[in-house]
């Protein structure tokens, strides 16, 4: 906003200087003359000099007044002095421009506070005002001011109401021109439903256009004017947005939409012909028209005419889209059964004629019969599937045989999901008849050819006969012996020129791959493929079924691989005793078969130790070496007393383990068991030096501890193992195995690279003196013998197997035949049926299974034997004791009348611990190792005896008064 012209501060014109009273002179001529003239010279003198002090304090006045007047603080000073005069008009001045601007500065301040609301801008001025006032010193100036003030404040409010005034006008105009197109349209639609002569929609205009152009007057201008034959007063709450001139002309703009949307209207209601239009055109054009100007009716002609054109195409148009609409109507009752609203017979009739309202009767119908076909096919049995499809197929001679072929083309392919799913079914089929010898329900040739066609059902006829085929050769494969299941593949091969020559090789080539599936499934798992295929057999039965599905005799499993992992799972659990608690239980459980057990556990992936445990046969020893397995050996090697009994035992072990490393050093695995066993044996003896047991005693017993078991055969300069008591006889029959064989029996080795050309018959004779010169050592299951060569290869027959012998296979001494009452016997020696019978007639009894705690009575390396005592005529037995050489050792007799009884049982422990010979550490009793150990440990204390028996109730020692 300019700036307005300031106050106006009068011009202070400084004061005369001249002395105004009278001034005293002598009044002698002379002296007047001379002071006369003196008095000219002073009058001039001083009224310079005073000229010159008058000018100086004008200046420095005026500077000083200019000085605080900028500085907005000064005060009045002595108008009557020159001075003061001129520093009260300077600082009058310069303090007045400082107020100017300043009231300039705050004017615009205020005028954009109040912009809002300009009758408080007047008021806020005014307070500004009189306090600035206030700060002018003098009186006169201070009026001066606010008549200066008031000049400058009246534009800025007057201003400011202009602003707002726009405003309010400018938001009604927005307001208005929001609101029209919607006001527009009303009054278009009013006009065309009051020209079709509705009365309401009448009023209803009337009062529309009534509200516009009152609203339009309130838009107009605030002073007063006259408007359609109305005077309106002066009325400043108008908005003064519009003229008289803008207000007529928007009236009018409405006028003549009445006028057009009631023509429109009014043409809408009736028949769109080109007569109406040009009677309608030659009314308006007379004296009796409605006003519309000649511009407006022609406008309106052409709209009318541009429309009747679109009707007389629409009429041609409609019949095409009623046609589409048909075609829309029968595809939505062939996909859902429901058809398109607006398309019926009668529809059709007024359109498109009564012939074509027939046809759709017609297609009607076929549509939904495609539709009910597809429906019930989606739960359609194949056999019912096959009947809706027959019942769909055109009848030949028909009339609306095209008709019909059709819907069944369009059914079929709506079908095609069904028949994907069918073609499955049929696939199916063939696979059940391959595995199970059994269809599938409702797959039958008649079906496919129903539901695929000819050729398809030919096809699945040859495809049924091959899959019969193919299920009997394997099944019969399942159970047959590798000859046998040889000879199903060779009956089978396809026939060279046959007209199935394809299909039958397709057919021997799945036989031949499953035959050999069933072959390499035996082998990995015989007990498991026999179970899973003949069920759950057991025992001689189980063995049997390998051997016809031709497993090697001796080679057999016992355990399926699942029994064999579940074995292995549950026994790596166990720790410390508890291994070996399980490891004799299920010794119990297999009894006999429980080395070759024992093989598939350790094949299974036993850890090491079971395997070490397995050997042991005494409870005690067995339970001290589970105890201890987990020690890490380095604690163990501290129970020695000293470094040289640590020294000592540890020479004394690997000593006495010398046959066995040897026996087992070229045995599958062999120096990995010999060092597991020697590593157990050290393990052991360390634990009963802790019981004060010398290192050799301590090793002895160990080392029996872990061999109880075992028999070591002599071959020469070689050994082997063998369970005890079967050495001799299973050397004899490796002998006579060895003995028997021929050139023929062993493999050809083959053409050896760098040797001397040889035929097939100098080769095996080569190979059979190799196998004569070899050796047999155990096999990985401990539960046979390998024959090896003489280079230490493995002897292979001619049937490319391995040669080796079974222990089962060993033929035993003749069985002699029960004695009379032999289970009253058994009750009465207090033992089970197996232990009398041994005692009485068996052979060879195993006194260090049928008596534990009497081991201690047979030296290492000796065969136990027995002979009758008939010279002595009791029914006693002699057992006798043999060294290596075969001498006799030391004998016993064993009354079998006489029950041997536990002295460590809490009926007979106190007589044990009042025999002097119990204690004494000369051990004259000669208790066994393991339980001299024990009874040296409780030396001087019986009741810890008493203690460790009552918890040990698996360790017995038996007792019996008996006499050479």
């Amino acid at each position: 906003m300019a700036r307005r012209p300031g106050p106006l501060i009068p011009d202070y014109q400084p004061l005369g200087i001249r002395p105004t009273g009278p001034v005293q002179t002598l009044q002698s001529d002379g002296v007047a003359r001379g002071l006369g003239t003196l008095s000219e010279r002073l009058d001039v003198f001083l009224g310079r000099r005073l000229e010159r002090e008058a000018q100086s304090a004008a200046r420095q006045g005026a500077a000083a007044g200019a000085a605080a007047g900028a500085a907005g603080q000064y005060a009045e000073m002595d108008p009557e002095t020159i001075r003061g005069a001129a520093y009260n008009r300077a600082a009058l001045e310069t303090y007045s421009r400082r107020l100017e601007a300043d009231a300039l500065d705050t004017l615009d301040r205020l005028a954009q506070e109040h912009e809002a609301a300009p009758q408080n801008l007047a008021a806020a001025a005014d307070a500004w005002a009189k306090g600035a006032a206030e700060g002018i010193p003098s009186q006169e100036g201070r009026a001066i001011f606010s008549a200066s003030f008031g000049t400058l404040v009246r534009p800025y409010v007057n201003a400011a109401r202009r602003q707002a005034d726009a405003r309010v006008a400018d938001e009604r105009i927005a307001t208005w021109t929001a609101a029209e197109p919607k006001r527009l349209s009303l009054v278009q639609r009013l006009a065309r439903e009051a020209a079709a002569g509705d009365a309401d929609a009448n009023v209803a205009l009337e009062g529309a256009m009534t509200a516009l152009e009152a609203d339009l007057i309130a838009l107009g201008p605030k002073s007063a004017f006259v408007f359609g034959g109305v005077e309106y007063p002066a009325d400043p709450t108008r908005a003064g947005a519009l003229t008289l001139a803008a207000i007529q002309e928007r009236v009018n703009a409405y006028d003549a939409e009445v006028r057009e949307n009631a023509v429109m209207g009014w043409w809408e209601t009736g028949p769109k012909t080109q007569g109406r239009i040009d009677s309608w055109r030659k009314r308006e054009l007379g004296p009796k028209g409605s006003g519309l100007t000649e511009e407006q009716i022609d406008q309106l002609t052409r709209r009318m005419e541009a429309d009747r054109a679109k009707v007389d195409a629409g009429a041609a148009v409609g019949k095409a889209i009623l046609r589409d609409r048909i075609a829309s109507h029968l595809a939505s009752l062939e996909a859902t059964g429901v058809g398109v609203d607006g398309v019926t017979p009668a529809t059709v009739a007024a359109v498109l004629g009564p012939a074509a309202a027939a046809d759709l009767a017609a297609a009607e119908a076929r549509s939904r019969r495609v539709h009910d076909v597809v429906t019930q096919a989606a739960t359609a049995t194949p056999d019912e599937l096959a009947a809706l499809l027959e019942g769909i197929k055109p009848k030949p001679g028909a009339a609306t045989f095209a008709d019909d072929a059709s819907a069944a083309a369009r059914a079929a392919q709506r079908l095609a999901p069904q028949e994907e799913a069918f073609r499955g079914l049929v696939a199916s089929d063939l696979e059940s008849r391959t595995t199970t010898g059994q269809g599938v329900d409702g797959v039958t040739p008649e079906t496919v050819r129903s539901i695929l066609g000819a050729a398809p059902a030919a096809a699945y006829r040859q495809a049924v006969a091959a899959a019969e085929r193919q299920y009997q050769a394997v099944t019969a494969g399942k159970t047959a012996s590798p000859e046998d299941r040889a000879a199903i593949a060779a009956a089978i091969a396809p026939k060279g020129g046959a007209g199935s020559y394809a299909a039958d090789a397709d057919v021997y080539g799945r036989v031949v791959a499953a035959l050999k599936d069933q072959a390499e499934a035996i082998q990995a798992d015989p007990a498991g493929y026999v179970v899973r295929t003949v069920g759950p057999v057991a025992g001689d039965e189980l063995m049997e079924w390998q051997r016809r599905l031709g497993i090697p005799a001796g080679q057999e499993r016992l355990l399926t691989k699942a029994q064999a992992a579940e074995i292995v799972g549950r026994l790596s659990t166990a720790r410390g005793e508890g291994r070996a608690d399980a490891i004799q239980a299920l010794e119990g459980e297999y009894g006999a078969d429980w080395p070759r057990v024992m093989g598939q556990l350790a094949a299974a992936g036993l850890p090491a130790e079971y395997r070490v445990l397995a050997m042991v046969d005494e409870p005690v020893a067995r339970a001290e070496l589970g105890g201890v397995l987990d020690t890490p050996m380095r604690d163990l090697e501290r129970l020695a007393p000293t470094a040289g009994d640590l020294k000592a035992v540890k020479e004394s072990v690997r000593s006495q383990m010398a046959p066995i490393d040897q026996a087992l050093a070229h045995a599958p695995d062999g120096p990995q068991r010999a060092a597991e066993m020697e590593a157990a044996a050290l393990r052991l003896a360390l634990r009963r030096m802790q019981g004060g047991a010398a290192p050799d005693a301590a090793a002895s017993g160990a080392v029996e501890a872990l061999t109880s078991r075992m028999d070591i055969v002599r071959q020469g300069a070689a050994t082997a193992l063998a369970p005890r008591g079967w050495g001799g006889r299973t050397e004899a029959y490796g002998s006579q195995l060895v003995t028997a064989l021929t050139p023929a029996d062993v493999a050809d080795p083959g053409p050896s690279p760098g040797a001397l050309p040889a035929d097939e018959a100098t080769r095996r004779a080569a190979a059979l003196d190799a196998a004569r010169a070899g050796r047999w050592v155990i096999n990985d299951t401990s539960d046979g013998w390998v024959r090896l060569d003489a280079r230490g290869q493995p002897v292979r027959l001619a049937d490319g197997s391995i040669m080796q012998l079974s222990f089962g296979d060993v033929p035993s001494a003749p069985a002699w035949p029960d004695p009379p009452d032999l289970e009253g016997r058994a009750r009465q020696m207090r033992v089970t049926d197996e232990q009398a019978r041994q005692m009485l007639v068996g052979d060879r009894p195993k006194i260090v299974t049928l008596y534990p705690g009497m081991s201690g009575y047979w030296g290492e390396e000796t065969e136990q034997l027995t002979k009758d005592n008939d010279s002595a005529g009791t029914p006693r037995r002699l057992f006798v004791q043999l060294d290596s050489a075969g001498r006799e050792v030391d004998s016993w007799y064993f009354a079998e009348g006489q029950p041997f009884v536990n002295m460590l049982a809490a009926d007979r422990i106190d007589e044990l611990i009042a025999d002097p010979d119990t204690f004494d550490p000369a051990n004259p009793s000669n208790f066994e190792p393991r339980i001299f150990e024990v009874l040296q440990r409780f030396r001087g204390d019986p009741a810890g005896l008493k203690t460790w028996a009552r918890r040990h109730p698996d360790v017995r020692l038996y007792k019996q008064e008996t006499g050479r």
